[in-house]
């Protein structure tokens, strides 16, 4: 028998499809806007195209956001974009990294969930803290990830990850919201893809 939740997911579900909420036009704008901005040649990834679906739905609940940078990819704001990359260069589209959600850790912390188009699977990334140095630090670690001279190398050892697992992981991260912020931050220090490869 399901749980409630995935009770409630298919609910929510048809709920959607019942009252036509979903917009298809609104929709293809953003994956048009997503195929320009990532110069997608091949499909994009299907999880990255349900989170659209959800998010033009209103299906996320507040404590759990999509992505600033990708809200500003939605929009094609060329000067927010380039704004940002200056400081968050990994988001730049050479990268093909696709930040979907952003979730508060507390204490100045916050943890990014993607999808790496080169790995063809979700990581998660801790961004930001609680002082400049760690700020900078966090942002070195996501350029090193990123980084083509690291590629071989980190290659072989994202493919001993179990990208299924990974994935369960952080989607029952995006479900927390009754734990303590220092609980939260541990969690997301096991689920950082950095920590995973280095």
């Amino acid at each position: 028998m399901a749980d409630e939740n995935t009770l409630d997911l298919i609910t929510r579900f048809e709920t959607i499809l019942d009252t036509s909420d979903f917009s298809n036009e609104n929709y293809d704008k953003q994956l048009e806007a997503i195929r320009k901005y990532y110069k997608f040649t091949c499909e994009i990834p299907a999880f990255v195209m349900l989170v659209l679906i959800l998010y033009n739905c209103g299906y996320f609940k507040l404590d759990v956001s999509i992505h600033i940078f990708l809200e500003m990819v939605l929009e094609g704001d060329s000067n927010k974009i380039a704004d940002f990359t200056k400081t968050y260069a990994y988001y730049s589209s050479v990268y093909k990294f696709i930040p979907l959600f952003s979730i508060n850790l507390g204490m100045g912390y916050a943890f990014v969930i993607g999808w790496d188009v080169e790995f063809d699977g979700m990581i998660g990334l801790t961004e930001n803290g609680s002082d400049g140095n760690e700020v900078i630090y966090n942002i070195q670690r996501a350029i090193k990830y990123f980084s083509e001279t690291a590629r071989l190398a980190r290659l072989a050892k994202l493919e001993k990850i179990d990208k299924k697992q990974l994935q369960e992981d952080y989607l029952k991260m995006l479900g927390m919201t009754d734990i303590y912020t220092s609980s939260r931050l541990d969690y997301s220090r096991r689920l950082d893809i950095c920590d995973m490869i280095y």
